[in-house]
Parts: structure tokens; sequence; C-alpha cells
């Protein structure tokens, strides 16, 4: 009995255990028939509790024959068949939404080695995805949030930036000496800097959100001048003259908030305009004073560039007979000094001729003297000596080189006699002179530069003595 009760607690026991699991489990014969089933189970089956040794088949699937038999593979003849564990995928089970199922057999093996049972656990493969979604909506989520704290901090960042700048911009304005006023399209006062606030005599709350026409009406300044762009105002309360300028204030493409409507002080400068005018009155008569009497310089002035032309011309001219004279007294003072030692040159080599004439008279009387002599060997000597230091050939050159030197000579003298001609510093009077021997002189003096450069053709006319300058 103790035995007994000791079975039947242990029994409840695995079966308190069994129906505490979650997923669907059923303990199922090898002649398909479901001897155990937990909670789970019968609850996905709708299945009384306590119906059993039905066909596993019928339960869950509601036909009346195996599922191989349909052409679906079946876990229990898997299991039977192998011995092993298996897994089978199903999308209809009997009283299912139609969600889709995983069904993993595990064989029950006897003492003989036999399987005498299976266990089919039903995993909902549906309920699993969406809790696979879910986690990962989840991180998706988390993800989300932490961007959106992110965001937050980069916004919580940007606001503070904004307000910094709008703080700054609020106090560069309230440095700016002109007024400056944010009108809405009502009408109504929404910002001003602090020289409008001055001119209003009250705090920045109590002007926001004031009419700034009727704030300003008493000042002089009425409603339709509000739709120029620009004009001048005298400002009664300021005592002052303003210059006013209407600024459109726009967002986007179409959204306009409203104008901007600025005040810059121009008294200071009318009063300058004034004087100004007033000055400029004067001027204009000193100015047409200024004019004629311009008109008369500008004619004495062309008259002074006229004689300052005439006086450059002279000048240029007085300068090229200064320059001409020079040359032609620098030619002549050269041409005196090359004369002087050409005369030397001239005069000794017309005596070394007489000299190598009267030694060649002496050498060829020598030579006919040794010829008769009795000693023929001296005689001989004397010819060897006279071969080899080429005394006949001296004596021949001699001649050519004294000739050509006598030549050179002639030509500067006559270079010399032409550049004196040219130059004529002697003969600074006008006087008859041949232009046929003039224009011959300078071809003779320029002729080292043409020689190379230029072919002189002359065709000399019978020209009658013409008084001139020579030089």
């Amino acid at each position: 009995m103790t035995a007994l009760l000791k079975g039947k607690v242990r029994k409840q026991y695995l079966e308190t255990v069994f129906d505490s699991l979650n997923d669907p489990v059923m303990v199922i014969t090898s002649d398909y028939c479901v001897s155990l089933m937990n909670r789970a189970a019968e609850k996905l089956l709708a299945n009384k509790t306590g119906a059993k040794n039905d066909r596993c088949y019928t339960l869950s699937r509601g036909i009346n024959q195996p599922c191989s038999r349909s052409g679906e593979k079946c876990p229990l003849e898997e299991v039977l068949k192998t011995g092993k564990t298996c897994k089978v995928i199903h999308s209809r089970l009997a009283g299912n939404d139609g969600s889709t199922y995983e069904i993993s057999a595990y064989p029950v093996i006897n003492d003989e080695g036999k399987v005498e049972e299976v266990i089919e656990v039903i995993t909902d493969l549906t309920a699993v995805s969406l809790a696979k979604s879910l986690a990962k909506k989840m991180k998706e989520l988390e993800r989300s949030h932490d961007q959106l704290v992110t965001q937050h901090e980069e916004l919580k960042k940007l606001f503070s930036q904004v307000e910094i700048a709008k703080k700054e911009w609020e106090e560069i304005m309230d440095g700016v000496l002109d007024m400056v006023v944010l009108v809405g399209n009502n009408g109504e006062i929404l910002r001003t800097n602090e020289a409008f606030r001055e001119f209003a005599g009250a705090p920045y709350d109590e002007i926001i959100g004031r009419d700034f026409v009727k704030l300003v009406k008493g000042q002089g300044l009425e409603l339709q001048e509000l739709q120029k762009k620009e004009f001048e105002i005298f400002l009664e309360a300021a005592k002052s003259t303003f210059y006013v300028r209407i600024y459109p204030m726009q967002y986007g493409k179409d959204l306009v908030p409203g104008k901007v409507i600025t005040f810059h002080k121009i008294t200071d400068l009318k009063i300058i305009a004034q004087e100004l005018e007033k000055k400029n009155n004067e001027l204009q008569f000193v100015n047409a004073e200024q004019i004629s009497m311009m008109r008369l310089l500008e004619h004495n002035k062309d008259e002074l560039e006229k004689a300052y032309t005439e006086l450059k011309a002279t000048q240029s001219q007085i300068l090229q007979q200064e320059k001409m004279a020079s040359i032609g007294q620098l030619a002549a003072g050269v041409a005196h000094e090359i004369n002087n030692p050409t005369g030397f040159v001239s005069s000794n080599l017309g005596s070394l001729a007489k000299y190598i004439d009267r030694l060649r008279e002496f050498v060829q009387f020598q030579s006919q003297l040794l010829e008769s002599l009795p000693d023929p060997a001296a005689a001989e000597e004397l010819a060897q000596l006279r071969k080899k230091l080429k005394i006949d050939y001296i004596l021949e050159d001699t001649n050519d080189l004294i000739a050509e030197s006598l030549d050179g000579i002639k030509r500067v003298k006559e270079i010399v006699s032409n550049l004196k001609a040219f130059s004529r510093v002697d003969q600074a009077e006008e006087k008859l002179a041949d232009i046929n021997e003039c224009l011959e002189n300078t071809l003779k003096i320029v002729w080292n530069e043409l020689k190379y450069k230029a072919t002189v053709k002359k065709e000399y006319g019978d020209l009658p003595l013409t008084r001139c300058h020579p030089q």
C-alpha cells in the first residue's frame, strides 16, 4: 500500500510537472493512440481533459487516417521507423488559428530496446517568430531611443548656441545708433533695439505688442508713409530728421511675417547739405569768373606753347650746328695729328728705298768681284751663305714692301686730306664749292662703313660751283 501510494504520488508529481509545461506535449503509442497530453495540448487542440485513446491524427488534424496517407510526413512513423528523434512542420492543426507549428518527436525505449511510445512536443513557430520580431523591434526601439537621446542632446546644444547667438545679435542691435523696429503684418511691434526704446521712453516689455502706428503717429509719421520703401521725416520728439527705410521680412517663399523699419538720423547731414548748397551758390559765381580767366589763360597757354615749340626748334638747330662744328674741329685736329707722322713715315720710306737700291748695287758688284777671285772655294762658300740667308729674295721683296708701304701712306694722306676738306674749319665763311667734290670726300670718309653693307653707284653731273658753307 505504501509503495502504491508512493507510485500515485510520483505519478501526480509527474502529471503536475507535465501540465506546467508551456509547450503542448502528447504521448502517443505505436498504434496512433494518445495515451497522455498536458493542458497546453488540450487547449491548443480544443480537447477536454481526460479525452485519451483517441487517434493522434484525429485529435491534431481532425482527419480519419494517418498523415502519411495524405502525402504528409508523420513524425510518429518516422520515430518508429528510425528510432531517432525527428522534427516535422505542420501548418494546420485542429482548433488552431492557422499558425505554423513544429512537432518534435522523441522515442520512449522499453527494456527490450524497442520504441514503445513517442513523445511529441508542439512548438508554435509563429509565436517564436513573433517573439523574435518583437525582440528585434525592441532593439530597434532601443537604438531609436538612443538616437533620439543623442539628437535631443544635439538639439539642446544647438538651442543653447542659438540662444547665445540671439543674445549676441540683440547686444549688437542695441549697440547700433539707428533705431530698428520689427513690425508684424497686423501692425504690432515684435522687436526693437535700445535706440528705439529710448526714443519711445518705455521699457522693452511695454513696447512689445503695441501698435506701431499709434505709438509714432504723434511724432509726425502717418500710416500711408509705411507703404513707401524709403523716405525722410522730421520727428518732433527727437527734434531730428531721419531717413526711414522699410524692408519686408520673409520666411520661406510665401510667408511674410512683417517689416523691418530703420530710422537713420540725418539732421547733421541736412545741415551740412544746406551749408554745401550755400557754398555751391557762392562758388558758381566765382566759377563764372574763373571760367573767363581760364579761357584767357588757355589763350596765353597756346601762345606760350607755340613760342616754346619754335624756341625748341631753334635750340635744336643751334645744338646741331654746334655739334657739327665740334665734330669738324675734332676731325681737323685728328687730321693734323695724323698728317705729321704720315709725312715722317713717307719721307723715311723714300730714303729707305734709295738706301736699298745702293745696297743692291753694292751686292751685285761684290758678287761679280768674288766670281773673278782665284779661290773658287771661298766663292762657293760665300754663295752658299747667300743662298741660305735668302739675300736675293730679300732684295727683291724689299722693293715690294716699300712700294706697298708707300701706297698705304698715300691712302692715309688722301683720307686726311678728305677729312680736312670735309671739316673745313678754316673756311667758316660762305664760298663757292664743288658739290661733287664734297660728296666724293664724304663717301671716302664713310666708305669703311658702306663697303660691306651697300653698293654705291656714282652718277655725278656737271654742276656749277655753288655758294655755301662747305663744312
